[in-house]
């Protein structure tokens, strides 16, 4: 993601430019971001699971919008079964960033769910080494497995839409 305000307006990023950030975020939080920054109220039931990530840009927080994030795959379909893979992002206690994937219905996000691999994305961010099912990543696959299934089952996974 590469932010920069044109000089068309003044700008509010306060960053240095080239500087990086391990923030975790997904398109979605671009709508809220967008209407922050316009100054224009979300309308009701819209972008329901957006975070700004204005404050970041803007150097009012270091903090992360976020702590989690979950991203719909494609569609799959073997043997008539229609399935969707899903990616679930959490940070851990130590701050490392963990994926977990996951394959479920297609028509119930609820149903049939598959636990298909997990990755520690800061030391290991080519994805080249699953961890799924490992003795030193049990502990973390349980609480990764058991907060992704209470956020699907939420109508929406951020408690709200402001900051």
């Amino acid at each position: 993601f590469i932010a920069a305000w044109g000089s068309t307006l003044q700008s509010q990023i306060s960053l240095a430019p080239g500087t990086r950030s391990s923030a975790l975020f997904g398109l979605q939080d671009l709508a809220a971001t967008f209407y922050q920054l316009l100054g224009l109220q979300r309308p009701v039931g819209q972008a329901n699971d957006s975070k700004s990530l204005l404050p970041l840009l803007t150097g009012e927080t270091s903090a992360a919008p976020r702590k989690h994030l979950i991203v719909q795959g494609a569609p799959i379909s073997a043997n008539a079964a229609k399935r969707i893979d899903r990616a679930f992002y959490s940070y851990a206690a130590n701050g490392d960033l963990w994926k977990l994937i996951s394959l479920s219905s297609s028509t119930d996000h609820l149903a049939g769910i598959e636990f298909t691999e997990l990755y520690n994305l800061t030391a290991d961010p080519g994805e080249s080494i699953n961890r799924l099912n490992t003795t030193a990543t049990a502990e973390l696959q349980e609480q990764m497995q058991a907060e992704y299934l209470e956020l699907l089952a939420l109508p929406q996974t951020i408690a709200s839409f402001e900051q």
